[in-house]
């Protein structure tokens, strides 16, 4: 049985394997470790028990999702995460899940080059979607890699009882910049709606921990944590705007009316009303106008202080003509 194991994962990692040949390959892989996991026999189900075997099947996954086909792939990730939740010995499920994910961390980063973007967010939205991990531990590991160079993969605890403080630089640092990384996929069209998805289950499971471990007597969990990276990421990459209006803002803005009126604080609604966008950045102005229609979509739930009348009237608005008065006046500027 071990053997079986063990060809059909060399089969899926040879690049002479066909699409249809190597789906086939997929759906027998997971099948029979299905069938070894749920067996009363004790040596079989040590099979899937393996660490080395586990590990290698992982990366299979995510080395070879782009020259396969998607739905075995992803039967691949969810029967292989539902064997490291059953992990009988609870030190080496934290070493399968923080191998998992710091893998997955380096691929999103760049740093493993040999591993498919779409395959590594999927993994990382899978994971946080059935609570192997949560955002705050997550961050975690970004910190000890921001701090170390490098994830310890020796640590026994990945489920610390270690609350995340907002006001930690270096963790809001380690956070912020990793999430900056991920919108940066989101100009792809094949990447776009995995990453859109990453970044809601993200800061679901972060606003989630906040929430749960805010200090006594404290209603106001101030700006989301959300905002500085779409601010960075809009003032260093503006043609990322279309991409994150489209795929990742109406995720963050279901999150809460607190953190969605806290971002709309940050646009120049006012300004634009009566008119004023000779001050604002053409991406600014796009930004706002785009936001105003997803809010809108949203629901008035999501409209409070009066903003839905605004917004309505504003997503009324033609994007293009406001966008051309702001371009003109650019150019004017610069004639001068």
């Amino acid at each position: 049985m071990q053997a079986l194991i063990q060809a059909l994962l060399t089969t899926l990692t040879s690049s002479k394997t066909s699409l249809g040949h190597g789906a086939a390959t997929c759906d027998a892989l997971c099948g029979l470790l299905e069938l070894c996991e749920a067996s009363g026999n004790g040596q079989i189900r040590a099979l899937v028990f393996d660490s080395s075997m586990w590990t290698q099947a992982f990366d299979v996954y995510l080395t070879r999702s782009e020259t396969n086909k998607s739905k075995p792939m992803r039967h691949l990730l969810s029967t292989l995460a539902k064997i490291a939740f059953h992990y009988p010995t609870a030190s080496e499920r934290v070493f399968l899940i923080r191998y998992a994910v710091s893998s997955a961390i380096l691929t999103v980063i760049g740093d493993i080059k040999s591993s498919s973007i779409k395959a590594a967010v999927q993994a990382l939205e899978h994971f946080l979607n059935k609570h192997m991990i949560n955002a705050s531990q997550l961050v975690f590991m970004l910190t000890e890699k921001r701090e170390l160079g490098e994830f310890d993969m020796t640590a026994e605890d990945i489920y610390s009882d270690r609350i995340l403080n907002a006001s930690d630089a270096e963790c809001v640092k380690s956070m912020e910049d990793f999430v900056f990384s991920i919108f940066q996929w989101v100009q792809y069209p094949d990447l776009a709606p995995a990453t859109g998805r990453l970044i809601s289950s993200l800061f679901l499971s972060l606003q989630r921990h906040l929430v749960e471990n805010k200090p006594e007597g404290c209603n106001d969990l101030a700006l989301p944590l959300w905002l500085p990276p779409i601010k960075k990421a809009l003032n260093e990459e503006p043609e990322l705007l279309e991409g994150l209006a489209k795929h990742i803002l109406p995720g963050l803005l279901r999150l809460c009316p607190a953190g969605t009126q806290a971002f709309l604080d940050t646009l120049p609604l006012k300004d634009l009303q009566e008119g004023d966008i000779g001050s604002h950045t053409l991406s600014n102005t796009k930004l706002c106008l785009l936001t105003a229609r997803i809010v809108v979509e949203l629901g008035s739930n999501y409209n409070s202080r009066g903003c839905a009348r605004s917004f309505t009237v504003l997503a009324h608005s033609s994007v293009g003509s406001i966008a051309k008065k702001v371009q003109y006046q650019i150019f004017v500027a610069k004639q001068i």
